[in-house]
């Protein structure tokens, strides 16, 4: 599926090309000179097994003298895993003097090629993922690749490297009741919530002659509230911990401006010697995550650790950031 697309953040990388696409195709060379173009090379900051298992999709655009805004070699090509190597059909070739930009996305059928117009320019390759919080999230994990070949170069590699990482952040909200202020207290952490979380966005990637642009397009506007209960009745005492999620949100990168996103922590607090919890007091806490513009990034875990106490409402701590997944020898890679 192909759709007319216009996105102001890719509007710049086209302002150079004052003329249409050229539209012919330059003819391989033979497939007995063997050199296929191959995806044997890939490795992931996610599970590997899960792109074994399901595949994914490639986009490949070429650009040389003959074609100078790009010819679109592979449009969501699959390409699959048959036990021992990577493969897809029908198979394309090198060539000569040439620059090729990929793009690998998983899963493929996420994202679709989309057209770009600018003036006289019209561009079918721009590969563009649509991601509403509200449908995916903590569902579905959206992971890309790219990789730039220039045939110019003397031992350029023939197998096409690609390294997948996530495209969208991981967040949580870990809660502990702060030791400092309500040292032989009780709390009740009863739920947790946190507003004002932008929800639909889309990624989009952009070869170019030499390079791929790519990056999110956040609608400001629409926005959404991630909720969890706690219904245990169980003291969260000075070592205890209570979590937005298991598993973290799986949430659109976006800026943290001043006074967006709000986290509001209601629990149930018994003073020093109430054992009976049904003379707790009930209480709401609210507090604005702190602003940031670059902490909630692509392939980021980040966890907001938060304190909470009857005299200092909210406490926020550093927060843990991490990257998401390690690359690990052999391409074994393990989230967690």
């Amino acid at each position: 599926m192909r759709r007319e697309f216009t996105l102001t953040l890719v509007a710049l990388a086209l302002l150079a090309l004052t003329a249409c696409s050229v539209e012919n195709e330059v003819t391989p060379p033979n497939p007995s000179q063997g050199n296929a173009i191959s995806f044997d090379s890939v490795s992931t900051r996610a599970d590997l097994s899960d792109l074994q298992a399901d595949g994914f999709g490639v986009w490949g655009v070429h650009f040389n003298s003959a074609q100078q805004y790009g010819y679109l070699l592979l449009d969501k090509q699959d390409v699959t895993y048959d036990g021992s190597k990577w493969v897809y059909s029908p198979v394309k070739y090198w060539l000569p003097n040439t620059v090729f930009n990929f793009v690998a996305a998983y899963p493929a059928e996420r994202f679709e090629t989309a057209v770009y117009t600018e003036g006289d320019v019209s561009l079918n390759y721009v590969v563009l993922y649509d991601f509403n919080t509200a449908d995916q999230s903590n569902v579905e994990d959206i992971l890309g690749a790219t990789a730039v070949v220039d045939t110019s170069v003397e031992g350029y590699t023939k197998t096409v490297p690609l390294t997948f990482n996530h495209l969208l952040c991981r967040i949580n909200v870990c809660l502990m009741q702060d030791g400092d202020q309500n040292r032989e207290d009780n709390f009740i952490i009863d739920k947790v919530t946190l507003s004002g979380v932008k929800t639909t966005g889309n990624y989009y990637y952009f070869p170019l002659s030499n390079e791929v642009s790519c990056g999110w397009g956040v609608d400001a506007s629409a926005t959404t509230t991630f909720e969890r209960e706690f219904t245990d009745n169980a003291n969260i005492g000075l070592s205890g911990k209570r979590y937005l999620d298991d598993d973290g949100l799986l949430l659109l990168p976006q800026a943290i401006t001043a006074e967006t996103i709000k986290l509001t922590v209601n629990f149930r607090f018994g003073a020093q010697g109430t054992e009976d919890i049904s003379l707790y007091e009930p209480k709401t806490l609210e507090a604005y995550l702190p602003a940031t513009e670059d902490l909630w990034q692509s392939g980021k875990s980040i966890t907001y650790n938060v304190k909470v106490s009857t005299y200092n409402p909210i406490t926020f701590l550093p927060p843990t950031v991490s990257p998401w997944g390690n690359l690990q020898s052999g391409g074994t890679i393990i989230i967690k």
